[in-house]
């Protein structure tokens, strides 16, 4: 039996499951919405509920697994299950019916191959993806061990610190970017979704508080924010030896993220950083966002390639524009590099999303 805030929600998720029996945990009152708009949160990602109480959200995550494994038991097709998590969803008032669409929708294919794969337990499938939060994340299969060659560690040689009268290298970082190309001036900035500061949330009555010029309370930034920060920086500081950009590219609402608005997205920031940088080396590294869905980093040595290659092609021929060409093939692999800035100086540009825990290829029984 499934207890929970709304009653309609359990009938309704019972009805679901047909009333067989199906391991499902209790679930908590969910924190009132009116708490969260207190507070500048971005951060609600397809499956990144971190400010959401933790009981209600490992036991949503595990009644949403069960489902998952139940109905491919069963020999459900991707259509049905995507249809009854968002019912679920629905039901319970976890997200607004919106959201709830979108989201399994844009996720729903990924998770239902991966679980097809996984032999945990519905619970240590949600302590891996919410770590802490939702168990002490010590998951049975992901306990790796690294064997180290064992030979004999070189002497460190003892280093003065350089003298002040030493050359010093002027390097800008740029990070999270996350224009929102449907910002609307006068939309709502605090709403019901995730995410505001857009048409779709509607335009603010006059004792409401709206989108600004330049940003919102709950919002990612309009385009015109990013063009007035680059334009800032080239104005105050026009001379930077390198640059370090790392990543993060698209809006918050990765719901509804499509392979189209990432392309345009990693197109046109590129354009912009290059636009006010011309003569500038840029060193780009990738964020968890770029890809649609968001975090879907397959390792290549574990296959579905298919779902990231066209992402790494599009980074080749972005950052190919100004990476030399001894980066293209490690790029096209797997979003990472290594290339050197000077004499004695190298950048190593990682892909660590392959480790990041909402990343669920993760689960994957290959990984």
């Amino acid at each position: 039996m499934v207890s929970a805030p709304n009653r309609g929600g359990v009938e309704h998720f019972e009805r679901i499951v047909g009333g067989e029996s199906v391991e499902f945990p209790v679930i908590t009152t969910p924190r009132p919405m009116d708490s969260v708009r207190k507070r500048r949160s971005l951060d609600f990602d397809l499956y990144e509920f971190d400010k959401d109480p933790v009981p209600a959200k490992c036991s949503i995550c595990i009644a949403g697994t069960n489902l998952i494994k139940y109905y491919i038991q069963k020999g459900k097709s991707r259509a049905e299950i995507i249809e009854n998590l968002t019912e679920m969803c629905i039901g319970f008032k976890y997200r607004p019916p919106k959201i709830c669409g979108e989201l399994f929708n844009t996720i729903g294919p990924l998770m239902i191959d991966i679980l097809s794969t996984v032999t945990m337990s519905a619970k240590d499938v949600c302590s891996f993806v919410f770590n802490v939060a939702c168990g002490n994340g010590d998951v049975a299969g992901h306990r790796w061990q690294v064997q180290l060659p064992d030979v004999p560690k070189p002497n460190v040689p003892q280093r003065n610190p350089p003298k002040d009268t030493t050359p010093k290298l002027r390097v800008l970082h740029i990070s999270d970017t996350h224009y929102d190309p449907l910002y609307e001036i006068g939309s709502k900035d605090i709403c019901d979704l995730p995410m505001c500061c857009r048409r779709e949330n509607g335009m603010a009555m006059k004792n409401e508080s709206a989108a600004g010029k330049w940003g919102g309370w709950k919002c990612d930034i309009p385009e015109r924010t990013l063009d007035n920060m680059l334009e800032h920086i080239v104005q105050t500081h026009p001379k930077f030896d390198y640059i370090l950009w790392t990543g993060d590219i698209p809006p918050h609402a990765s719901w509804s993220q499509t392979k189209e608005e990432s392309l345009t997205l990693l197109k046109s920031t590129v354009n912009k950083i290059r636009k006010h940088f011309p003569d500038t080396p840029l060193f780009p590294t990738v964020g968890n966002h770029e890809p649609a869905p968001a975090h879907n980093f397959p390792p290549p040595n574990i296959g579905r390639q298919e779902t990231i290659k066209w992402f790494y092609e599009a980074l080749v021929e972005e950052w190919g524009q100004f990476l030399p060409n001894s980066t293209i093939d490690t790029i096209r692999k797997a979003g990472y590099y290594i290339t050197q800035v000077q004499p004695k100086l190298k950048i190593i540009s990682l892909n660590t999303n392959f480790c990041y825990y909402n990343n669920w290829v993760a689960h994957s029984k290959q990984y």
